[in-house]
């Protein structure tokens, strides 16, 4: 619940009259208490008060009316909140609100470019008159953080995989959080992970006595965290020989009859590796070199 201004210094400023006609050195006296009244939120649409009352009555037969006086105020006044439980006046509950829309809907915007978009779902449904949003995002991978939060950044809530948040329309046309802080806007979003800022991954040229460059193939395929997956093929299309794919570490990631084939993935460190770990700053694509080579021919 966030900060509030108090209602208690400024309803007991406004001053009722405690005394029935003038001071006569006649003292009257007080009634017992009223119940509180239902919690009501005339001022602001978080925070609202409570009032009981009492009366001032003849404390003896001599005291009549308009002489006598009690001392005191004939009011109280209480302040409450709007996850108070509401209190029940004359079969009558006041609650936070009695509204069930709110203009503008609640907005679900796009993230800022740090962050990826993940799945989301509203359900509708009004509790206690209020018309409440259950808002539900979601990502295929259970193992990665999704956020519920506001644009600017206040979280309302997170989760491995999943994340709920309910949001409720107020009396004012807001939409409020259940941590009570009013929203328009609402982003369901996962960090994006360090992998998606890797340098795009480069092919060496091989000089070498008996081997030279093959044909290079490589298709990007981008993964829900944001990461890269890179699939490269390393083709000889010479007669006979084989094919590598060679790390410029000098490590063999993959050897081929006439084509090599490796998946690399972009890490944590904004390093392309293999699913054994082996990390390759860049590759080459390296076949045998023939005295006299004839290359096949190619469609």
């Amino acid at each position: 619940m966030q900060p509030y201004v108090s209602l208690t210094s400024i309803l007991l400023s406004i001053t009722l009259p405690a005394v029935n006609g003038q001071q006569s050195g006649c003292d009257g006296q007080w009634s017992d208490w009223s119940d509180w009244s239902g919690c009501s939120f005339i001022f602001l649409p978080l925070v609202g008060y409570k009032m009981r009352i009492r009366t001032c009555t003849p404390s003896s037969a001599e005291c009549v009316s308009p002489f006598y006086a009690c001392q005191g105020n004939n009011f109280e006044v209480n302040e409450c909140e709007s996850d108070d439980t509401p209190i029940v006046t004359n079969n009558v509950t006041m609650n936070i609100c009695t509204r069930q829309n709110c203009n503008p809907q609640l907005q679900l915007p796009n993230p800022d470019v740090s962050r990826l978009d993940a799945s989301s779902t509203i359900v509708d449904n009004v509790v206690d008159g209020c018309l409440q949003q259950l808002l539900t995002c979601y990502l295929n991978n259970s193992s990665q953080t999704v956020h519920i939060q506001s644009p600017s950044g206040t979280m309302f809530a997170e989760g491995n995989g999943t994340a709920t948040a309910n949001f409720t329309c107020t009396n004012s046309g807001q939409w409020t959080a259940s941590v009570g802080i009013s929203v328009t806007d609402v982003t369901c979003s996962t960090l994006k992970s360090n992998c998606a800022l890797c340098d795009p991954l480069q092919v060496g040229l091989v000089v070498a006595d008996k081997l030279q460059s093959g044909r290079v193939q490589m298709q990007s395929t981008p993964l829900s965290n944001g990461c890269v997956l890179i699939n490269i093929s390393c083709t000889n299309d010479l007669e006979t020989g084989g094919s590598s794919i060679i790390s410029s570490n000098l490590q063999v990631l993959s050897n081929g009859n006439k084509t090599a084939e490796v998946s690399l993935r972009c890490n944590s460190d904004r390093q392309w590796q293999t699913d054994d770990g082996l990390t390759a700053p860049y590759i080459f694509c390296a076949i045998p070199k023939l005295a006299i080579g004839k290359r096949l021919l190619v469609s």
